[in-house]
């Protein structure tokens, strides 16, 4: 199956999947009420516990770099929105 629109991923498996609108990369509400829910809490309740952000975006034709900067800003959100809500950033 193709990757997700993006996704984090708490350690142990658990995924958290955002989807994200074509050409988009900033976080709604949704989503940050997800981020919230699923890795911020689990985050502050096991502090030894590490969140993986996989980034994606769905490919475009003739732009290769497009779909790079678009997964590395999708996956920038989620990493300054952990870190803007509290997450230490080596986590």
């Amino acid at each position: 199956p193709p990757p997700p629109e993006g996704s984090v991923q708490i350690s142990k498996g658990q995924h958290v999947i955002l989807p994200f609108s074509e050409k988009l990369s900033d976080l709604d509400a949704e989503q940050k009420g997800r981020l919230d829910e699923n890795v911020i809490t689990p985050l502050q309740k096991n502090k030894k516990a590490k969140a993986d952000i996989l980034a994606f975006a769905a490919p475009a034709k003739d732009e290769p770099e497009r779909d790079q900067r678009l997964a590395l800003a999708r996956g920038l959100a989620v990493w300054d929105y952990l870190t803007d809500k509290g997450v230490d950033p080596t986590r």
